[in-house]
């Protein structure tokens, strides 16, 4: 069954300036140049190094946040990871506890449910609850070699890099 009422599109451009990602929203859709539809995918069998990361199945770990223009490098390097499961289950560990919840994506949108600490341990001193509170925010992903880009409902990006 199909939603009803209006449907809100808003387009998005990310440009990457000596490495601060910029944000450019638009009503209607960026003009990239496509290639004709009757092109043949490229498949690519050269070398892993070129190839793309997923989403899902790839441990993501925490590296920095961009707020209003300001980079701040993520808390305790390493501690915040987040792996998203095939069977659309998030699993994160924080520098603090072990949490647990739900995601949806489709195309470059997604959404992070809210995420269920499976410890009790009351964490002082910990950043969890500033990195489930972003994390709850998270609307758009981009991923480009091996980093992980979330674009939150604020236009703050939070970046994650891939776990070796």
């Amino acid at each position: 069954s199909m939603p009803t009422g209006p449907v809100k599109k808003v387009f998005y451009t990310l440009t990457e300036e000596k490495g601060l990602y910029k944000v450019t929203y638009s009503k209607s859709a960026p003009i990239v140049a496509t290639s004709t539809s009757s092109s043949t995918p490229i498949t690519s069998t050269s070398s892993p190094a070129t190839t793309t990361m997923t989403l899902m199945g790839t441990p993501w770990v925490w590296s920095s946040t961009l707020a209003s223009g300001t980079l701040t490098q993520a808390p305790k390097a390493g501690a915040f990871v987040i792996t998203f499961g095939k069977d659309m289950r998030v699993h994160s560990t924080t520098d603090c506890n072990t949490l647990d919840g739900t995601y949806v994506t489709s195309m470059d949108t997604l959404r992070i449910g809210a995420l269920t600490s499976t410890t009790t341990t009351s964490c002082k001193d910990s950043h969890e609850k500033q990195f489930t509170s972003l994390l709850s925010q998270v609307r758009f992903y981009k991923i480009t070699n091996n980093e992980l880009t979330c674009i939150l409902a604020d236009k703050t990006i939070m970046t994650f890099t891939h776990k070796k």
